[in-house]
């Protein structure tokens, strides 16, 4: 089977059109302490260096830190890709729909674009003010219709969708979301979980720190030792002691069993993150979800849910797809998560992410730069997935991955993934 991350081109590109915006979101990295994300817009010269794979691009991406209808040149760019692409190939954006006028829209569709995702992750005024200070409801729902409607007067394919931020706050207002939506003629919904680039976000949070794999593991364990009247969540509670029962002997037996197992299948297991987890709310959200899959199904819309818990099996959609991600003043990266620098909490500890850079369009081509031996070594390494998942280590935080600055993990990878929650399926994007 052939990588695609191997080919001679990518087949994927994110332009980041402009960093400026007209919403101050409360979730937005911008909004962060040790945001490194300047202001500017794409240089549309720099187009040019990325002419030659274009035909080899199956999707264009023209979203970053930004509202892309504020950048000027946006209808140029787009008649750039789609008069170098091959038939059928996509191009699109992310919008937080404010700005959306018929005409811009009609621009739009004549220029070649046949992509749009509209985040909305409330249909409470309240929480969607809290969430996208700036913004309205009615916004966001007008963005959706004018698309549909204008794209359906002008005879122009576009595939329209919706992103939802999932959070503590608005969780339960999703299948409301999505009935809106699909109402309006939607054809597709990304569901992604927050990523709190401040401490304050992180109680907003819905995902644990245990991997569906670990927990897995532990429910089978638990379940298999009830039958024999061993109890292993009570081992925290005898641990310590210096004298056990019969029972209690069992009991830690029992564990270190598991512990060995999920060693032996390379399952980072933190029974104390297990056993504090919320099982409660993650049922309920399995629920909502569950309702929402039968909603999409039932409507013919295509819904990409993000996990209720991190996945075990570790896959960077970015590299798998061969994307890469071009900066608006240039810079060429690999991935969303080192797009940019930045502070996050996404384990509950302070992480600093500095990006990481391949080159700059102003000196090479985007094919000169993706066949570098540096970034098909980099691609390579990723796509072998032999880093540790730090957010369910019990050792965490340490000082391998915590500190300013990456050097390496506790493995001896050099490459800053371990602690990436896009690869354990809890962020989705629009891709």
């Amino acid at each position: 089977m052939e990588n695609i991350y191997l080919r001679e081109s990518p087949s994927k590109i994110y332009i980041e059109v402009t960093t400026r915006c007209n919403l101050n979101c409360s979730m937005c990295v911008k909004q962060a302490e040790g945001c490194g994300i300047r202001d500017g817009d794409f240089d549309l010269n720099l187009s040019r260096s990325i002419l030659s794979v274009l035909p080899d691009i199956n999707t264009v991406i023209l979203s970053g830190i930004g509202e892309p209808l504020l950048y000027n040149s946006l209808s140029p760019l787009i008649e750039i890709c789609k008069n170098n692409m091959q038939e059928g190939s996509r191009i699109g954006f992310q919008s937080n729909g404010m700005l959306i006028e018929k005409s811009r829209v009609r621009e739009l569709l004549n220029s070649g674009l046949n992509l749009v995702c509209i985040s909305v992750d409330a249909v409470s005024e309240d929480i969607f003010q809290q969430m996208r200070k700036g913004g309205n409801v009615a916004g966001a729902e007008n963005a959706i219709s004018i698309f549909r409607e204008e794209a359906l007067a002008l005879q122009k394919e576009l595939s329209l969708g919706v992103e939802f931020v999932i959070t503590q706050k608005n969780y339960r207002e999703l299948i409301y979301v999505l009935k809106d939506a699909i109402s309006r003629g939607i054809d597709f919904a990304i569901i992604s979980h927050l990523i709190p680039y401040d401490i304050s976000l992180t109680p907003l949070s819905l995902y644990g720190k245990d991997t569906d794999r670990a927990i897995d593991l532990y429910e089978r364990t638990r379940e298999s030792y009830l039958k024999k009247g061993i109890d292993i969540s009570r081992y925290f509670n005898i641990r310590w002691k210096l004298y056990h029962s019969e029972e209690e002997d069992k009991i830690r037996k029992a564990v270190e069993d598991m512990l060995l197992q999920a060693k032996e299948e390379k399952i980072f297991l933190n029974l104390q993150s297990i056993l504090n987890r919320n099982q409660k709310q993650a049922e309920e959200l399995k629920a909502i979800f569950s309702e929402a899959e039968a909603l999409c199904k039932s409507s013919g819309v295509e819904l990409i849910l993000p996990g209720v818990y991190p996945r075990g099996d570790k896959r960077c959609e970015f590299i798998e797809s061969g994307s890469v991600f071009i900066s608006w003043y240039g810079d060429v990266h690999p991935c969303h998560f080192l797009w940019h620098k930045f502070i996050s909490y996404i384990s509950g500890w302070k992480k600093y992410v500095n990006p990481i850079s391949f080159g700059n369009l102003k000196e090479n081509s985007l094919k000169e730069i993706w066949n570098k031996p540096e970034y098909i070594n980099f691609r390579k390494d990723v796509a072998l997935y032999e880093y540790p998942v730090c957010s369910n280590c019990s050792l965490a935080p340490c000082d391998y991955i915590y500190s300013e600055i990456f050097e390496q993990d506790c493995y001896t990878n050099t490459i800053p993934c371990c602690d990436c929650q896009w690869c354990l399926g809890l962020f989705n994007c629009l891709r």
